[in-house]
């Protein structure tokens, strides 16, 4: 029945507090360059391992400006490389201050060729680096879309980086 499935559907998309799932990442149109804060790169560094993925910190230079007009400089970066065939990599600056959660940016969305179907009873994810084809994205506790990177399965079309695409560091958060 009808509300058997949406009632199937809202138990799929119970809202999860990604700070208990690290390798969870929040969906952000709106950041043009991939961040997180230094205490869930750390979170993200600590579980990588157990799905095969390699990190480290690596130097960068970064300044962002924020909705609130504050800014911050990035002097590191995290570097993250995925088991997949070829190796496929990309980075997350850190944000030294504060505990928000990792931002995956709209680059990286666009590179891994996401294809998003945003509907009233859920918000759906097809690409094709994760193996997903329509699946039910969850939502983060604070009601952003989130993917986990522990999914990655194999390497986006012709590269081996989704990077930002060099974009400037603006408008995150």
């Amino acid at each position: 029945s009808t509300t058997t499935a949406t009632n199937y559907l809202s138990f799929l998309a119970a809202p999860l507090n990604i700070r208990r799932a690290p390798l969870h990442v929040i969906l952000d149109l709106g950041c043009t360059r991939p961040m997180g804060s230094w205490a869930a790169i750390k979170a993200f560094m600590k579980e990588a391992w157990k799905f095969g993925i390699t990190v480290k910190i690596v130097p960068t230079w970064s300044k962002f400006t924020f909705a609130d007009s504050k800014t911050t400089q990035c002097w590191r970066a995290l570097w993250v490389q995925f088991p997949t065939d070829p190796p496929t990599s990309t980075q997350f600056d850190i944000v030294e201050e504060g505990t928000v959660p990792i931002l995956f940016s709209l680059g990286q969305m666009r590179n891994l060729g996401f294809k998003l179907d945003l509907r009233p009873e859920g918000s759906y994810l097809t690409c094709e680096a994760f193996g997903f084809a329509r699946t039910l994205l969850p939502t983060s506790t604070s009601g952003h879309l989130i993917v986990d990177l522990g999914k990655i399965r194999f390497s986006p079309s012709g590269s081996s980086t989704f990077q930002a695409s060099g974009l400037p560091a603006t408008a995150c958060a």
